[in-house]
């Protein structure tokens, strides 16, 4: 199973959203308020797909928690809101065949790494007010002929995405305006082309400017480098 945190109650305790698992998957998730006994823990949501395996997160800015049910080819996605005092989960993306979802937050918005429509996975964006469903999405980042979004972390004034172009991987970041989050400044490449296999690392810190990954290459050994987004360099650091 997965948990993360989920705020605080309004008598002041911590809050913890987890899933339990049902036969061999995860299958509902439930609400523990911290001093509280395990028997009361309150059922916050039960996925009835039997082919649905449900995993528990948290936004990088710690905004929303996300309820992320997936399948081999489709997500359905809710999220819960931790400023309220009893959270209930809302559906953000409800489940069609073929698409899948995968959510982030800033400033307002979800961020969205999807493949909704063609086939062809983009970045896009729609407003958190009020949380609902994903309805008239702004692409933010679509790729050029020719590449492939693999992975995309979304940050305070940047995202970085990971594509792969003809055969090899790419760094792209996608920086907005410091005086105005909203707007879209410009879209750097990262380092050209990276011959190995780039792992991106834990890179927690949502206020971050820098983006750290391994470069693994049967061609040498492995190094770890750090991405600047204000820059726009990259720096081996061993």
């Amino acid at each position: 199973g997965s948990f993360t945190w989920a705020g605080v109650t309004g008598d002041g305790r911590r809050r913890v959203v987890y899933t339990r698992v049902d036969g061999l998957r995860p299958a509902s998730v439930y609400e523990h308020i911290l001093g509280d006994h395990p028997a009361s823990d309150a059922l916050l949501y039960q996925e009835a797909d039997p082919t649905a395996f449900l995993r528990i997160s948290s936004t990088k800015d710690d905004r929303y928690v996300v309820l992320l049910s997936s399948t081999k080819t489709t997500t359905e996605i809710h999220v819960l809101d931790p400023a309220t005092d009893r959270p209930l989960p809302r559906v953000l993306a409800r489940r069609r065949e073929g698409a899948q979802y995968f959510v982030e937050h800033r400033h307002g918005w979800f961020y969205v790494v999807t493949n909704e429509g063609d086939g062809e996975y983009r970045i896009a964006r729609a407003r958190d007010v009020p949380p609902g469903p994903l309805e008239d999405l702004e692409t933010v980042y679509e790729p050029d002929v020719g590449e492939v979004i693999e992975d995309a972390d979304v940050f305070d004034t940047h995202i970085i995405v990971l594509v792969r172009r003809y055969g090899l991987q790419q760094l792209r970041c996608v920086r907005f305006d410091r005086d105005n989050p909203h707007r879209l400044r410009d879209v750097l490449s990262l380092g050209g082309a990276m011959y190995g296999t780039l792992v991106p690392g834990a890179n927690v810190d949502y206020t971050s400017t820098t983006w750290r990954m391994s470069l693994e290459s049967p061609l040498g050994e492995e190094r770890v480098v750090d991405c600047c987004a204000d820059s726009g360099t990259i720096r081996t650091l061993h």
